[in-house]
């Protein structure tokens, strides 16, 4: 059998596969990874510990540490604001009602007459009323 291949036959070309140099650049970039991470690492607990040095001796324009004020809570008027005060209250601080309290409370409102804000003269309507009007008027729309 006759081949045209001048260098033998194998496939492939020997001369320009040569391991050895892979494998040497190969364990070269490993290395140089491996003390890249080792370097970053080393670095980080430098710099880290240098903070907490520098902390502890403060900055002359760092302002000092201040503790902020105690918060302002807003109480309703018929609350204490000290709860030692709580006994003298004429109604209990806390309203307990059930559901059918706060539903006849509701249907009170929706349907009664009433001022929301007297000084201003907004007054609200019973629901049925405000809906017919609305359907009267129609909705107010940008133009």
């Amino acid at each position: 059998m006759h081949t045209t291949d001048p260098h033998g036959g194998g496939g492939y070309e020997k001369r320009d596969a040569k391991i050895r140099p892979l494998v040497e650049s190969g364990i070269v970039l490993v290395a140089l990874c491996a003390v890249s991470f080792w370097s970053m690492i080393y670095l980080h607990h430098w710099l880290q510990s240098y903070e907490l040095k520098k902390e502890s001796f403060g900055n002359a324009l760092t302002p000092a540490r201040e503790i902020p004020p105690a918060p302002l809570l807003e109480t309703a008027p018929h609350m204490p604001v000290n709860w030692s005060e709580s006994s003298n209250l004429e109604k209990s601080p806390f309203k307990s009602s059930s559901l059918s309290d706060v539903r006849s409370d509701e249907g009170r409102r929706l349907n009664s007459y009433g001022w929301i804000d007297e000084p201003g003269k907004i007054v609200h309507i019973p629901i049925q009323q405000a809906m017919q009007k609305l359907l009267e008027q129609g909705v107010p729309t940008r133009k």
